[in-house]
């Protein structure tokens, strides 16, 4: 993700220039502990009150946690060494 303060608005995801708050929390938790339930607190109302994502965020967040599980599988080769 990129840097909010040295970001173009064209540079940034939609989840960066909607939702700055969860695309920091993302960053913060990358990739480790989002695995260790940070995507499901994210994604899943616990409280009781939130109106949820739009499909274009949800998008992202789900490409985000594909990546991170991706990357925790044993044995994985990144994304960039497939062809």
């Amino acid at each position: 993700m990129t840097a909010p303060s040295t970001a173009s608005p064209r540079d940034l995801s939609l989840l960066e220039e909607c939702f700055p708050r969860v695309a920091e929390k993302i960053a913060s938790l990358w990739p480790d502990r989002l695995l260790a339930g940070g995507f499901f607190e994210l994604v899943f109302d616990t409280r009781g009150n939130r109106r949820g994502f739009p499909a274009g965020a949800m998008g992202e967040l789900l490409f985000l946690h594909g990546l991170c599980l991706e990357r925790a599988r044993p044995g994985a080769a990144p994304r960039s060494a497939r062809r």
